[in-house]
């Protein structure tokens, strides 16, 4: 091995142990391995701190890659496939009969127009206008009232108006009347009826008379002639049976002073079973 100076020996990086140095041991050349150096030597120092972090090695950043081509978005489009149209039929013959002939008769000749001479103008009339018919009355005019309920008392003689059967008089003047009353009584017909008609004002004249299905045969007068604001006598029918009685009531009322035409009535005698004056009943009345 060739003698080389120190200075021109490696750098030795670390120490594993094993390097070998050159001593002198008792006056003897030797060669001793740095372990063996170590092992002689006194107990290990403390260790050393912990040398500078050396500056970070950083060379230049290399220059990117070329990129690549995109691709396409999409691939082409095939082709659009034939459309397969079969061949069309022939037409079928069209099916027209041939047409028909009009039927239509011949038209009839027309008759001849007929003129006969034109009769004389007759003579105008030329009578005289008769004489003008008196005037009739005012208020002329029928008026009815109709007894739609039925109205009941029992027990009771004394005479009052019926509670529709009455006509408000408007108007002085003469007026015919006509009260048909229909009423029922007790199986034995032992009640009867009393009644009258009255005006509650002045009047110069009232008449009646009144015609009954019941037990009186004849026509019976009730007259008032006297100026008074009732009828001056009261008729009875003694009768009434559980069927129907039927009385009619005509007259004639010359009021001097407007009023109220009233038919009243009562039980001819007191009687606890109810005389009833019935639906059905009316009242009519007119001037005259």
């Amino acid at each position: 091995m060739a003698n080389v100076t120190i200075p021109m020996l490696p750098q030795a990086v670390s120490l594993g142990g094993d390097e070998q140095l050159e001593a002198v041991q008792n006056g003897t050349s030797v060669r001793i391995t740095v372990a063996q150096l170590a092992a002689v030597g006194g107990p290990t120092g403390p260790q050393g701190g912990s040398g500078p972090t050396g500056p970070p090695g950083a060379g230049p950043t290399g220059p990117a890659g070329i990129a690549g081509p995109t691709g396409p978005a999409s691939g082409p489009t095939g082709p659009t496939g034939p459309v397969g149209t079969g061949a069309a039929g022939p037409t079928g013959p069209s099916g027209s009969g041939p047409t028909g002939p009009t039927g239509a008769g011949a038209a009839g000749p027309t008759g001849p127009t007929g003129t006969g001479p034109t009769g004389p103008t007759g003579v105008a009339g030329s009578g005289s206008a008769g004489p003008t018919g008196p005037t009739g009355p005012a208020n002329s005019q029928i008026s009815y009232v109709l007894k739609a309920a039925s109205q009941s008392i029992s027990s009771n003689t004394t005479l009052a108006n019926d509670n529709t059967l009455t006509f408000a008089i408007g108007s002085v003047g003469t007026y015919a009347f006509e009260f048909m009353i229909f009423c029922v009584g007790n199986t034995v017909g032992t009640m009867g009826i009393s009644f009258n008609v009255n005006y509650s004002a002045a009047f110069s004249s009232l008449s009646q008379c009144y015609i009954s299905s019941a037990s009186l045969p004849n026509n019976a007068a009730l007259v008032q002639s006297a100026v008074t604001t009732s009828m001056g006598s009261i008729a009875t029918v003694s009768s009434v049976l559980s069927t129907p009685t039927a009385i009619l009531i005509k007259g004639t009322l010359a009021a001097t002073a407007t009023g109220t035409l009233g038919f009243s009535w009562a039980q001819a005698n007191s009687v606890s079973n109810s005389l009833s004056v019935i639906n059905g009943s009316y009242l009519t009345i007119f001037a005259i």
